[in-house]
């Protein structure tokens, strides 16, 4: 388990109306603190890690996103540490 915290910048191209229905344009800036937690399991196949994770993730900007995410990760390693 690994929570987290931050703070989100981005936009959306997500079309937006007023409250009579009319098009009011196409990009919404999504911005403001975030927080989720993440739950993930290691495999080793051999000696080919695989990382396996959920993700829930919400901004609580000016527009309210909630995220959900599956994560599939392999590890390289570019050296060992020695025990010595």
């Amino acid at each position: 388990m690994e929570p987290f915290a931050g703070y989100t910048f981005g936009a959306s191209t997500v079309s937006t109306y007023d409250d009579n229905g009319g098009y009011t344009g196409g990009e919404e800036k999504v911005q403001g603190p975030t927080a989720g937690i993440g739950a993930g399991y290691l495999i080793d196949l051999g000696n080919i890690p695989f990382n396996f994770g959920l993700r829930y993730q919400h901004n609580f900007g000016n527009y309210a996103t909630n995220v959900f995410s599956f994560r599939i990760s392999h590890t390289f390693h570019i050296g060992r540490r020695s025990d010595d």
